[in-house]
């Protein structure tokens, strides 16, 4: 099948030949297409403002593992039960501290940041680094691991670990399951650091709760920066979604 423009394209996702009348395929086409457009877009711009060549293999690469998270995403979402979701940050328990970890990923490699908050929901301290992959899944769980090596070594009792990765998750909380095979060993050795403390909860947390990780990882990406932040040296960014989040607690 040719198309001559992209406006074609997205046309044929939303409004399918009449010889497919699969409800999921239609659902499926609009999944595969958005990644396509994506690296379509992302390709372009490598090439007009960095002159790198496109390489068809490892879009083609890059577009089915994007699909591949799409629908697992979505099968998982649809097979429970709709409830409200609370997007806000949750402050740990009194005494616990809570590490939000994500990753920002580029074309050749990620930068990953953790923000550790007491039960106040002030900053400890946060971190970042570069990691060696541009896949974004590996790179969530590359943070995840990262998070439960540092409380290892912090010496504290409890922590718990929060992430917007649910596929990352989902693969330590029932690690006996199949797990995502880019993501096996990192989960292992995850849950090998996290055997070293009492107690550590790892949890799914929506995109708004992950916020300031999620912040920081992009700044951090953008400045290629790596290091060590207390809240007297955290980028302004990164504090101010810690205030509003702050603002959003109930009585101490």
């Amino acid at each position: 099948m040719h198309f001559t423009s992209s406006a074609q394209f997205i046309s044929f996702l939303l409004s399918p030949p009449a010889n497919i009348q699969d409800s999921i395929v239609k659902e499926e086409l609009i999944l595969f297409g958005a990644p396509v457009m994506e690296q379509l877009w992302f390709a372009r711009n490598q090439l007009i403002h960095e002159g790198k060549e496109f390489c068809s293999v490892k879009s083609i690469q890059v577009v089915r593992n994007k699909f591949q998270e799409l629908r697992f995403a979505f099968s998982s979402v649809s097979s429970v039960n709709p409830r409200r979701v609370n997007v806000n940050w949750v402050r740990p328990k009194q005494g616990s501290i809570k590490i939000n970890c994500d990753a920002a990923e580029g074309s050749n490699h990620s930068f990953i940041a953790l923000v550790s908050r007491n039960w106040r929901g002030d900053l400890v301290f946060a971190l970042s680094k570069r990691a060696e992959t541009n896949f974004p899944l590996q790179a969530e769980a590359e943070a995840i691991k990262w998070a439960s090596r540092v409380a290892a070594g912090h010496g504290l009792a409890r922590f718990v670990i929060e992430s917007d990765a649910k596929t990352c998750i989902e693969a330590l909380l029932s690690p006996s399951d199949e797990v995502r095979w880019r993501i096996s060993v990192i989960s292992a050795d995850t849950l090998n650091w996290a055997s070293q403390i009492q107690f550590l909860g790892f949890r799914w947390s929506p995109r708004e709760g992950n916020k300031a990780a999620h912040v920081l990882a992009s700044w951090c990406f953008k400045y290629n920066f790596s290091g060590c932040f207390v809240e007297c040296s955290a980028p302004s960014v990164v504090l101010n979604v810690i205030l509003v989040q702050q603002a959003h607690f109930g009585p101490l």
